[in-house]
């Protein structure tokens, strides 16, 4: 009961001294860049190896699913985004990472690999390629029937025509469809 008795009377500032050396040591620990290199690659090779284990993302699925079906769930989400967004320097931090992303050459062509794979399977599906193909004749039907976009069309088949038989002809100038004048009547 004595040793009890002591450790209660000196608890407050035997933990607030504990915590004040933790945090010392701890800073000390994170403010060296060494340190900070080697957590950020274990982190990241965490997040990788997670990611790639299908259980783990499935179980990440389910637990976002579930999270997501909660009404109160939903409504910080997006009070969160909502003030997120709303922060102009996130803003242009999300507009710098687009950007960037955008302009990556192997994101460009992992993003056509993936769209060529969705349009294939797409295509596969009998039902699917009936309706594209139904969309695009009623699409181009309705498409030439307007006047301006004839005569568009055959100014630029014209131009390739001469192109083909005189590359010189400067034929590939871009012209201006000509405007029919509305007729004048005559009769007085």
């Amino acid at each position: 009961m004595g040793v009890g008795s002591v450790l209660y009377l000196f608890w407050t500032p035997l933990q607030s001294d504990t915590v004040q050396k933790s945090s010392d040591v701890a800073s000390k620990v994170l403010s060296d860049a060494n340190v900070k290199t080697q957590a950020f690659l274990v982190s990241k090779q965490v997040v990788v190896g997670v990611l790639q284990d299908e259980v783990s993302v499935q179980l990440l699925v389910d637990v976002i699913a579930r999270l997501l079906a909660q009404d109160s769930s939903r409504q910080a989400v997006s009070i969160f985004l909502k003030g997120l967004f709303d922060d102009e320097y996130t803003r242009e931090i999300s507009k710098h990472f687009v950007l960037q992303l955008v302009g990556d050459e192997w994101v460009h062509d992992q993003l056509l690999d993936i769209l060529k794979t969705l349009v294939l399977d797409l295509l596969k599906d009998e039902s699917t390629r009936r309706a594209m193909e139904q969309f695009l004749l009623d699409t181009s039907t309705t498409t030439l029937r307007d006047d301006e976009i004839r005569v568009i069309a055959g100014q630029a088949i014209r131009g390739a025509a001469l192109s083909a038989v005189n590359p010189f002809s400067g034929s590939t100038k871009k012209e201006e469809p000509k405007k029919e004048e509305p007729k004048k009547d005559d009769a007085k």
